[in-house]
């Protein structure tokens, strides 16, 4: 049987996850926005290019988002990325 205070804490830490959670999906959203925006791409293909860079780098997501929305200019291993998708596209 739990106490009070264990469910009190256990709500503790579901509400600091749900917060971390959210404010990393608003980073990623600003992210595919501005990969959009500065590349002339639909957010789906802005999504496809964080993820493939994430998973390519072994960086978190959200840390990809994150440099993303913290540069004025697009990171070059996301340009790499970029590239490889334009000529899959280009190649069909």
């Amino acid at each position: 049987m739990t106490t009070e205070r264990e469910e009190l804490a256990a709500l503790r830490e579901e509400r600091d996850q749900l917060r971390t959670a959210l404010a990393s999906r608003v980073v990623l959203e600003q992210a595919k926005g501005v990969l959009a925006e500065r590349h002339n791409l639909t957010m789906a293909d802005a999504f496809v290019v964080l993820r493939a860079a994430a998973r390519n780098t072994r960086t978190k997501l959200g840390g990809v988002a994150a440099d993303v929305v913290g540069s004025a200019a697009t990171p070059p291993y996301l340009e790499h990325e970029l590239r490889h998708m334009r000529r899959e596209e280009r190649d069909g």
